[in-house]
């Protein structure tokens, strides 16, 4: 390299500067790039007449493990250690120069990454809320701020001193020495409670675990790690003090009576509950009281403990059900009341428990005549209810969303079919909004004033699917208490929506076919036939034609249902529809919860892009609104299972212009 700037470099220099060029000078040299800067590891800019190229040209001068950081023409830096020397001619006269690369950039991120990690497990170990020690023949090494703050003495009072000036008494000493040691010999860590006396002389109880520093070499000490369970002991003995206090009361109340600690579990009962309950007052001894509890008071028993044990109320009475040991229940009448200690902190609860079966089944006998009467009129308002819970006519409060060419050509085919009576099968994935396409083909028929009955025929039982299709009378057979009314008369005049069709099973399909092919059914129990005039909309997401292959599915009801076959492609073959959909289900729940519309932005389409939609819209929708939900600061998460990506989804998806109420924000790529 000659003058004062560098001329050629090999090849391993030309990495390490950064060089983008193709043309090589010779076989190990090639021009070297001129954009690059140098800086000292300060970060300042060192001029070129000032590098060790520079020096030993213009000098002579040596330059021996310089460190410096190149910054190459990406922008990207290197760490270097630099070694410059001058080249001169027989004369002595300085002809060139040259200097040694040697990268490191690697050690000194391996450097970085330790120093940080030792500064890590120093802040840890001084910060942790658990007393750390290290001891060495006994003798206190280092001790963390913690163990300081729980015993009191100051490092020059504990560091070099005995261990035994942390504990009660000589004889706890040795005691919880052997019991550590042994378990240290046997499992290679030791834990055992222990008495501290801190420097004040007040009692610690403590929790102790230890463990060799280094298993090889026992010289070397160990390390134990002290909790305080002084507050925890406290608390115990107390609760001894409040139950030694109330064990005369148990044991010779006539009525039931139980503590229980804050979580709900048996802590002491007395003899006439254990009585009621069947159990032993021992075996009573650590039972949930929820497990006890009647499931029909659960709800509102658990409602009760949370309430006394917060100290939100002191006391409530109300009536559950107690399950005995042999599962039989009584009615019994619950007092509950919290008990506190001298701060006011509820630390138990009590309940005082009166049997009152008796006056229950009276009070049971008389309701159950009053209940025979109004039965017969609940029967009559029935259908009313049924219909008002099972008929859903459809008025445009859902959208059809999408601009997909799949899509589009599939919105061709609904247009073309509304208008008629012809039956459709409607194909395809779960989620993909098969019943909002039923729905728009109803609305928009010449039978959109009457209603649209939905079936899951997935959910019928098989011994009710001719009562639930077709209707029974009362009496026809056990349990027909009353007359009820069939899907297909329901729908009359209407729209039948058959949804999962191909869940039903074979020896039930012949007798949908029956109504299809006549138009006419029998209510179960009567002579009578009458008269379907019901269009049939069919869905299903299973494989129709494969299944009448195998014999699952009979070949002549496909025919019937398959009158104008529409399939519905999935989310992933119309993915340019995902921002308005996106975009939809946005605006629709932050309406519902009460929430500005966070903004969609570009990389939030890139993630929405790159996923798969094994659950299609409806999966589309539910991560939208969960979404919408934790976006506390205005800007969207989505939880995505790991995307899928696809090539073709990529170029030009990801330049999607699309606005909707407002614009997409453009997010960097």
């Amino acid at each position: 390299m000659y003058h004062n700037t560098p001329d050629v470099a090999n090849k391993a220099a030309l990495k390490i500067l950064g060089n983008d060029k193709k043309h090589y000078l010779a076989d190990l040299t090639e021009e070297l790039p001129r954009e690059w800067k140098t800086f000292n590891p300060e970060g300042y800019l060192i001029p070129l007449e000032k590098l060790p190229l520079a020096r030993a040209i213009r000098f002579g001068e040596y330059s021996k493990d310089i460190e410096l950081i190149i910054e190459r023409p990406d922008g990207s830096r290197r760490n270097v250690l630099v070694n410059g020397a001058p080249i001169r001619d027989h004369g002595g006269n300085i002809t060139a120069g040259i200097v040694v690369l040697h990268d490191i950039t690697e050690r000194k991120k391996a450097q970085q990454d330790l120093r940080e990690r030792e500064s890590t497990l120093r802040s840890i170990l001084s910060s942790t809320p658990t007393g750390i020690l290290m001891v060495i023949d006994r003798t206190i090494q280092w001790a963390n701020n913690r163990l300081y703050e729980l015993i009191g003495y100051n490092r020059e009072e504990l560091i070099g001193k005995k261990t035994s000036i942390l504990y009660d008494s000589p004889a706890e000493f040795e005691r919880t020495g052997v019991e550590i040691y042994e378990q240290i010999r046997e499992f290679g860590v030791g834990t055992a409670e222990a008495r501290f006396r801190d420097k004040a002389g007040n009692i610690l109880y403590v929790m102790i675990s230890g463990m060799m520093r280094d298993i090889n070499s026992p010289e070397k000490g160990f390390v134990f790690s002290v909790l305080d369970n002084t507050q925890k002991k406290l608390i115990e003995q107390k609760s001894a003090r409040t139950q030694a206090r109330f064990r005369g009361l148990y044991e010779n109340a006539r009525a039931g009576i139980i503590m229980t600690d804050l979580n709900a579990k048996i802590i002491q009962a007395n003899q006439a509950f254990a009585e009621m309950m069947g159990y032993s007052a021992t075996e009573l001894h650590g039972i949930d009281l929820r497990k006890v509890t009647h499931r029909e008071d659960l709800s509102y028993t658990e409602q009760v403990i949370k309430d006394l044990s917060m100290g939100t109320l002191r006391t409530q009475t109300y009536e559950k059900k107690y399950i005995r040991k042999d599962n039989s229940f009584f009615y019994a009448s619950v007092t509950a009341s919290s008990i506190c200690d001298s701060k006011g902190n509820v630390e138990s609860l009590m309940a005082v428990i009166l049997d009152i079966s008796q006056s229950k089944n009276t009070e049971l006998a008389l309701q159950k005549a009053l209940t025979e009467l109004e039965e017969l009129k609940s029967r009559l308002e029935e259908e009313n209810v049924y219909l008002r819970n099972e008929i859903e006519v459809a008025h445009g409060t859902e959208q059809i969303i999408g601009k997909d060419e799949s899509f589009l050509e599939m919105l061709n085919q609904v247009k073309q079919v509304a208008h008629t009576d012809a039956t459709v099968l409607i194909a395809g994935e779960t989620g993909v909004g098969k019943e909002l396409v039923a729905s728009d083909i109803h609305l928009n028929s010449h039978r959109s004033e009457k209603p649209m009955i939905r079936v899951n025929c997935a959910s019928i039982p098989h011994d009710l699917f001719e009562s639930e299709f077709f209707g029974h009378i009362r009496g026809s057979f056990t349990g027909a208490i009353a007359d009820r009314t069939g899907r297909f008369e329901l729908a009359n005049g209407g729209t039948l929506f058959l949804d999962e069709v191909g869940e039903i099973p074979m020896h039930l399909q012949s007798k949908l076919l029956r109504v299809l092919q006549e138009g006419e059914y029998v209510r179960i129990g009567e002579e009578k036939t009458r008269t379907a005039d019901v269009r049939i909309i069919a869905a299903t997401n299973r494989d129709i034609e494969l299944a009448v292959e195998k014999g699952q599915f009979r070949e002549d009801l496909y025919y019937r249902l398959s009158v104008f076959p529409i399939k519905v492609p999935p989310l992933r073959e119309r993915l340019k529809d995902i921002p308005e959909l996106a975009d939809y289900f946005l605006s629709l729940t932050s309406r519902r919860i009460g929430v500005s519309k966070p903004a969609l932005t570009a990389e939030n389409l890139e993630q929405l892009y790159s996923y798969h939609w094994p659950g299609n819209i409806r999966e589309l929708q539910n991560i939208i609104e969960r979404a919408v939900i934790t976006s506390l600061d205005g800007r969207l998460r989505f939880a995505l299972p790991k995307a899928h990506n696809k090539s073709d989804n990529e170029s030009h998806l990801r330049k999607s212009k699309f606005k909707g109420n407002g614009e997409i924000i453009k997010g960097e790529e």
